[in-house]
């Protein structure tokens, strides 16, 4: 189990009193991920207009948890999927929502209010999307997320753990590439949809904002063999964005 106290984190995050929700949807894709999906509904729930769990062919329970979250908040809905890929799960909830922000937030990615707000108020100066730094959940892990929190600067790395996008934006990136994760690609899709965002939408950038990811994932492979795959995953980006313009997009529907 992670060493970071997520309830602990929520509470000091900001009080839970029900806001006057922002125009935002938030689409989270769970795969086994039933450790995390009710902290990181719970980040979210009490301040924006809907959130949508695609549950993505977990085996774990997630979905069942993810339901019950269903019956507490009226502004939470689950779509049951087969196991469809993290990018198709992202593209169908996309689909399903209804917000002027579309907000990508992984289930074991944990966000806030403060988070939301910084959104909200980006698109209000003319961004139409981008993405949040990501802090660890375990320090001794967090150098490989300022590598990403670096050249997110740039516009070289992204993630779509902490993604927005504008609904206008999305609409014009479906109409290009007829989507905007790109679905055959199971490595860096989020870099490769942060680099569609960037070439078609203004102002998309990092933002100076962000959220607290957990590194059991990490910590399984050790640090360094994190880094040899992103290593890897750095190749299978470059690829994936080199044969994108070719690539058909994959059409999935709700069970």
């Amino acid at each position: 189990m992670s060493r970071f106290d997520w309830k602990k984190a929520m509470k000091e995050y900001g009080n839970f009193d029900r806001l006057d929700s922002l125009p935002i949807s938030v689409v989270i894709p769970v795969k086994n991920e039933r450790d995390y999906i009710g902290s990181s509904i719970e980040s979210v729930a009490p301040y924006v207009r809907e959130v949508l769990i695609v549950a993505n062919g977990s085996t774990d329970g997630s979905d069942i948890i993810a339901k019950e979250y269903e019956s507490l908040f009226n502004n939470v809905k689950v779509y049951k999927t087969p196991g469809i890929g993290v990018s198709a799960a992202r593209n169908l909830g996309a689909s399903k929502s209804s917000g002027e922000i579309i907000y990508f937030l992984d289930a074991d990615t944990l966000s806030s209010r403060e988070t939301l707000n910084s959104i909200y108020e980006s698109v209000g100066r003319g961004s139409e999307g981008g993405w949040t730094r990501l802090r660890a959940d375990d320090p001794d892990f967090q150098s490989y997320y300022d590598w990403t929190n670096l050249w997110g600067l740039f516009g070289k790395s992204a993630t779509g753990a902490s993604m927005y996008i504008t609904r206008n934006l999305l609409e014009r990136l479906e109409s290009v590439y007829g989507e905007v994760f790109p679905s055959h690609m199971t490595k860096n899709e989020d870099v490769v949809a942060a680099k569609r965002m960037m070439k078609i939408g203004r102002g998309v950038r990092r933002l100076n904002t962000e959220a607290i990811t957990a590194t059991d994932n990490i910590s399984k492979k050790g640090i360094e063999g994190a880094w040899a795959e992103r290593i890897l995953n750095g190749v299978f980006s470059y690829l994936g964005g080199r044969i994108e313009n070719e690539s058909t997009p994959v059409k999935y529907s709700f069970a």
